[in-house]
Order: structure tokens, then C-alpha cells, then sequence
């Protein structure tokens, strides 16, 4: 094609459809918040550049992420840092023009019937989430589509040809569930596509658009290190084709490249990326001591492969459209005009090494995600391959026929994917058809871990496609233990304390992982707990003042969704008092906030002379019948000696609003003496 071909106009041009009708689709689901770790850390460094002026995320509400890194004792986002640094600037009109923040929400797609679809909770929506991925992550998609619709159209298929062709590209691949999040993938596959669609439809294009494919395709190298592979292959390209003008690409591309730089020199004090600064994952509680980044090769390479491309993670299983966009690139390898010829072998020779290096050099897939989210790259631009009318002369029919089929089937594939694109899944077809299984409920409580995905691949494989209910918890003051069969995987930085272990046989000091049923042992350790609890008219009694017994289990309740208290133990020394409440999760109503537990210890004339209130897990993720043990510690050196009374309750930290028990919004535990 020449540069001629890319002026002509198109007839009943629809473009505007194409932008409009994806652009409804991106808002119908957009998430309302974000709620992976992977989202997490480049929400922390964008939140911490708006509101502290920092790339440190010490202090962000998102600074739980487990993806990061430690320099000079302060934690930064492992993330590559120029998608959070044009975040910031979007955050920034946000913020401080329409007065939206961000804040860390927790959210269960798969436990709402919203999905946590921004558009169907707009009450919970964080406006400031929305926008970012709208603008920075689902406008690269749309561009992506729109200028697939005009390829097609000017190569002279039909409306109706293109928008299929559009459609299924859009639905039918990773485009469409990871457009819904805040991720780097599409932001770095728009890149890689507009340098291939430029040096595609321009057979001899002007220093401008050799900038601009330099521009494009350098910045989806520094937003996903990854796709530096492409960079090099298309330079390659550029500087054997384009000799002359070749410096216009490179100076294109300095733009994105220089600015990467100066970012990585405020955050690692080198020129080297987050995520390749391996000293920086050397501090206690990193998730990736032993393997910075969190890559590392497979215990078995063939069998990883086999998976990676037509397995239960599959890129041909998921989206086996992507089948004919590999047909078209491997026609366009022997095709006639020259440049479009060797354009083609430098995409194929690029993908081909980015596909060898996620073989050869990972092992989790893109972790707990779905599909493989690493191999979003190399698609959209492949696709523009199959746009060669030649393919579809001969069989014009059945050539149809069959992109109609295994459209339908990437796009069924694909949605559950937009619902929720951090979970796994199995597709229709993983090489050989499956039958569907009835998925079982498997149990899982975490301490310490900030993702699910650095638990052992090897147990998470096991698991299969089954639905995994993750309980967060921390094992330092608490223990989760739901009804049956339960997996416990609690990391060596949040030791279990003998007074929650001793009882169920736990003698583990260091990182575990647990396979066991001991919701028998936890009621029957609870049954050996006070299960009496008092109430009196005055704030604390007195002789004079009657106490009334009140029995357990006491219930607090809120909006449907309720906590009962089934007992208490009690421990106190000179130093001390350290107390265990024991919890039965009784109903749940999504979404929910968070609750703290309050320990006071009050004096004769009501005055709280010390507390501790804290909720040691992340009180959404906890299920229905699931028992929940806490220990809570007061100090009591200083004090003077004296009578005092203990009393404690459930409260919303966000609103401060104390639930309540048959209207009582404390419980008085015990009287408490401290001796001289």
C-alpha cells in the first residue's frame, strides 16, 4: 500500500461507530475499583505522586501490594513507571478539579452479582479508578479497533466484513477483559500495533510517521519491559529498509526512552527499571527474595509451553481466532511486495523471541489472571496481517464461515475474562473438547501473602479451574478457620503466637502451608471459653451498681450482615492483659466495609485508660459460618492500682458508627484489679 492509498476516502465510513459502540462497551465493564495487587502498586505511586509528591508508597492506602521493591529503607511500585507517571497527571485533573481520590477498596467479582462493574454499583464506583482506566488504558483499545476498521475498509472489504473482523479482535481476545483494569498490557500492545500499522499502510512514510512508529513502539517498550523485544526487531527493520531516514524512528523513540530513564533514576537511583533492580527485593517480607520480579523457569519447560499456547492457559485455547491472524502473518512472510515481506519477518522473528523468552524464563502464566496476559503483545499488530484480501479469494464462503466460528468461540471464551480478569479459568477447548465439570469450593486463608499468585504454582495448580475463596488474615493476632476441608498458607513474617496454636497442635514456627479440617478443634476450644458477658446501666459499675449476666452468643448486626460473639479467655500479668474473642461469621451483604473489634480498659470514672481496637483480617473476604479467633493486647505498666472494668465492641472504622448487639453497642467483660 502506498502513501497515496492511506488519503483515499472511505465510502459509508464508520469509524464513529466503531469508536462509540466499544466505548459503551469499555463503560458497561470497567471495574469500580481496584482491587488486584498488580493494579494496587501502580494505584499507590500514582496516589502518592498526587497527594505527597513522591514516588514512595509508604503511607498509600494501596501500599499492601506485594509488588514492590525496598531502596534506602522506603518502598516504591515494582511497576515500570511511566504508565503511573501519565496516570498521575490524569489523577491530578481528578483530583484536584472534581475532588475524586483513591482509596483501597476490597472487592470479590465473583461473590456480587455486579462483578464489581462500576456502571452497576454507583454507590462504590471510585470515579478516580474509572477515568484512569478509560482514558489510559480502554482509549488505546479503541484505537486499536478503529484503525483495524479502516485497514479493512481501505484494502476494500465491506462494512459488514470489517466490523466482524473489528468486533472479533475487540471481543474475542485479551483486549477485552484487560481493557476493564488498570494494567500496562494494552497501553503496550497499542504501541507495538500503531508502529506495525504505520510501516504497514506506508511503503514509503515520511519522517513524521517514521517518528511516530519509533515514538509508539519505543513507549510500549518502556510501559512493559517485555516489549522491548519488538522495539529491536522493528529498529532492525527500520535501519535496513529506511537507511537514510532511519534517525527520524530513533528520535521518535528518544522521547519515551529519555523520559523512562529520568523516571527510573528518581525511584532506583540508576538507570535501570523497578523491576530489574534485583537489591531492592532483599528486605524481610518480600515475596520475591528468591526470584525478583517473580519470574523464574519452569520445572518443566515442555509441559509450561504446552499450556502457554493450546493448554489450560492458552492463547490458541482462549482466543483461537488468533489461529487466522497467524495465517495471515505466515502468508504475509511470502508475500510479493518486498517491504511488506520483510516487515512481516521482522514481526515474526520479534514474536517469536518474546514468545521463547515467557517459555524458556517464567513459570506462572502472568499469575492469577485470565489467560495469559503476557501474550496480549503480539496480537492486535498480527491481526492487521489477516487483512490481506488475497486470504479470503479462495473458499470466500467457507473462509467465513470458519472466522465466524472460531470468533464465536473466542468471544464466549472471552467474557467470564471481562467479569473478572484477575481469576483463572479453563476455555471451551483445550486441545480436546472438555466436558463441563461441576467446580468445587476450595478454602483458602492467607497471612502475609498480598497476592494470591505467590502462593506455590505447584499447590495453586493443583486447584484447577475450581473457585478459590481466599480468606486475608493476620496469623500474628488471628486465625481464620473456615467449615471443612481448609488450605492455610501463612508466610514466615506473620508467625502464628502459641496462645492461637497450641490449641489445634500448630507447632510451626515459619512459613507453612496447611491442609486440615479443624473447625471440629475450634468449637471445641471455644467451648472451653467465657461465655458470659455483663451489662450494667452505669458506664462502669460499682458496688452499688448491679451488673447483669448476659449469655453468648451475642450477634452485631448492620445492614444484613452480622458477627456473633461466642466467647472470650482472658490473660494478665503484672505487664499485660491479653484477650481472645472468638467470632462466628453469620451473614454477609456485598459489598461491605471493614469492622474493628475495640478492647478498653476503663477506669472507675470512665475514663479509657488503654485500648486496643484493630479487625487482624480483612473482614470482606471472610465467609458465612467461617470461625474467626483475635488477640488483643493492653498494656498495663503505669497504671495505678485499682479497680477497673473491661469492655469491648464491634465498630465501622470508616464511619465510626459502634454496631450493636440486642441494642447494646459494648459488652462488659470482666472487672479487672491491678495491685500495687
Amino acid at each position: 500500500m502506498t502513501n497515496s492509498d492511506t488519503k483515499t476516502k472511505i465510502p459509508n465510513d464508520l469509524t464513529w461507530v466503531v469508536i462509540l459502540a466499544f466505548t459503551v462497551v469499555w463503560i458497561l465493564f470497567i471495574h469500580s475499583r481496584a482491587y488486584s495487587t498488580n493494579e494496587a502498586s501502580r494505584m499507590a505511586s500514582i496516589e502518592s505522586l498526587v497527594h505527597r509528591g513522591t514516588w514512595v508508597i509508604d503511607g498509600s492506602s494501596f501500599d499492601h501490594t506485594l509488588d514492590k521493591i525496598q531502596v534506602n529503607g522506603q518502598f516504591y511500585s515494582t511497576k515500570p513507571p511511566i504508565l503511573s507517571f501519565l496516570g498521575a497527571g490524569v489523577y491530578a485533573v481528578l483530583h484536584h478539579g472534581f475532588g475524586q481520590t483513591l482509596t483501597w477498596q476490597e472487592c470479590i467479582p465473583d461473590l456480587l452479582e455486579t462483578n464489581c462493574r462500576a456502571i452497576l454499583e454507583l454507590d462504590e464506583v471510585s470515579w478516580a479508578h474509572f477515568f484512569l482506566v478509560l482514558l489510559l488504558v480502554s482509549t488505546p483499545a479503541t484505537i486499536i479497533l478503529a484503525l483495524t476498521y479502516r485497514l479493512a475498509r481501505r484494502r476494500g472489504f465491506a462494512n459488514w466484513s470489517s466490523l466482524l473482523f473489528t468486533a472479533v479482535l475487540g471481543l474475542g481476545t485479551a483486549l477485552f477483559p484487560y481493557s476493564t483494569v488498570f494494567s500496562n498490557h494494552i497501553l503496550s500492545s497499542a504501541g507495538i500495533f500503531v508502529a506495525i500499522y504505520v510501516l504497514l499502510v506506508n511503503q514509503n512514510p515520511t519522517p513524521l510517521q517514521l517518528g511516530l512508529a519509533g515514538f509508539a513502539v519505543t513507549l510500549a517498550g518502556t510501559v512493559d519491559l517485555s516489549a522491548g523485544i519488538y522495539l529491536i526487531g522493528i529498529f532492525i527493520y527500520v535501519l535496513l529498509v529506511y537507511r537514510r531516514t532511519a534517525v527520524y524512528f530513533f528520535l521518535g523513540g528518544l522521547i519515551p526512552g529519555l523520559l523512562t530513564i529520568y523516571l527510573n533514576f528518581q525511584i532506583t537511583g540508576t538507570p535501570l527499571p523497578p523491576q530489574l533492580f534485583t537489591q531492592g527485593y532483599d528486605y524481610e517480607g518480600s515475596a520475591f527474595l528468591t526470584n525478583p520480579g517473580g519470574h523464574r523457569v519452569s520445572g518443566n519447560v515442555g509441559e509450561y509451553a504446552f499450556h502457554l499456547l493450546v493448554g489450560d492457559r492458552g492463547l490458541f485455547s482462549f482466543y483461537p481466532i488468533v489461529l487466522w491472524f497467524l495465517y495471515g502473518l505466515v502468508r504475509a512472510v511470502q508475500a510479493a511486495n518486498m517491504r511488506t515481506r520483510h516487515l512481516a519477518w521482522a514481526y515474526a522473528g520479534a514474536s517469536l523471541l518474546y514468545l521463547a523468552y515467557f517459555v524458556f524464563r517464567t513459570h506462572s502464566f502472568g499469575g492469577f489472571g485470565f489467560g495469559t496476559r503476557w501474550l496480549i503483545n503480539p496480537v492486535p499488530a498480527m491481526a492487521l496481517f489477516a487483512l490481506e484480501p488475497s486470504l479470503y479469494r479462495v473458499k470466500p464462503v467457507l473462509n467465513t464461515a470458519v472466522i465466524f466460528l472460531v470468533g464465536l468461540i473466542s468471544i464466549i471464551n472471552t467474557y467470564p475474562g471481562a467479569l473478572n480478569p484477575w481469576r483463572s479459568a479453563y476455555p471451551l477447548f483445550r486441545l480436546t473438547f472438555t466436558l463441563p465439570e461441576e467446580r468445587q469450593l476450595i478454602p483458602v486463608a492467607l497471612s502475609g501473602y498480598g497476592s494470591y499468585t505467590h502462593v506455590s504454582p505447584e499447590i495453586r495448580s493443583s486447584f484447577g479451574a475450581n473457585t478459590v475463596h481466599r480468606r486475608w488474615f493476620d496469623a500474628r493476632s488471628s486465625l481464620v478457620v473456615p467449615q471443612g476441608e481448609t488450605w492455610w498458607f501463612i508466610h514466615d513474617s506473620t508467625p502464628l503466637p502459641p496462645s492461637l496454636s497450641a490449641p489445634f497442635g500448630l507447632d510451626v514456627p515459619q512459613a507453612y502451608a496447611l491442609n486440615a479440617d479443624l473447625s471440629e478443634t475450634a468449637w471445641q476450644w471455644m467451648n472451653t471459653f467465657a461465655n458470659e458477658v455483663y451489662q450494667s446501666p452505669a458506664l462502669v459499675p460499682t458496688s452499688e451498681t448491679a451488673v447483669s449476666p448476659v449469655p453468648l452468643p451475642l450477634s452485631f448486626i448492620e445492614d444484613g450482615d452480622s458477627m456473633a460473639l461466642h466467647g472470650y479467655q482472658s490473660r494478665q500479668d503484672d505487664a499485660e492483659l491479653t484477650i481472645i474473642t472468638a467470632w462466628e461469621i453469620e451473614t454477609r451483604e456485598y459489598p461491605v466495609g471493614e469492622r474493628k473489634i475495640f478492647i478498653h480498659l476503663l477506669a472507675e470514672d470512665g475514663t479509657i485508660v488503654a485500648q486496643k481496637d484493630f479487625f487482624a483480617a480483612t473482614y470482606e473476604t471472610l465467609f458465612p459460618g467461617d470461625l474467626f479467633f483475635q488477640q488483643q493486647t493492653v498494656l498495663l505498666e503505669g497504671l495505678p492500682a485499682g479497680h477497673y472494668w473491661l469492655q469491648m465492641g464491634v465498630y465501622d472504622p470508616v464511619t465510626g458508627a459502634r454496631l450493636t448487639a440486642d441494642g447494646f453497642d459494648r459488652l462488659l467483660l470482666q472487672p479487672v484489679t491491678i495491685s500495687q
